[in-house]
């Protein structure tokens, strides 16, 4: 299977690719951090993480992720970053 995944050239970490139809939700449990998404919202995670790994993207450079910023509602922040 082959899966094609388009990314915006990183300009200052903020232009990601929206996936329609993506649906994530971030929440704890117990001691670790759950990530439930259906298959857009996979697709959705990958662009964001592609995004970040291009050459052009500084290290520190970071997307956060939030109920206003990809994820449903009652879902926790969660912050994708760059080493």
């Amino acid at each position: 299977m082959k899966l094609e995944v388009e990314i915006e050239p990183y300009d200052d970490g903020t232009s990601v690719n929206y996936v329609d139809g993506s649906e994530i939700i971030c929440q704890q449990d117990g001691d670790a951090v759950l990530i439930k998404a259906n298959a857009e919202g996979l697709q959705q995670l990958a662009s964001i993480c592609l995004t970040l790994a291009q050459n052009d993207a500084p290290s520190g450079s970071h997307l956060h992720l939030d109920e206003s910023n990809f994820f449903e509602g009652g879902s926790l922040e969660l912050t994708i970053a760059k080493k």
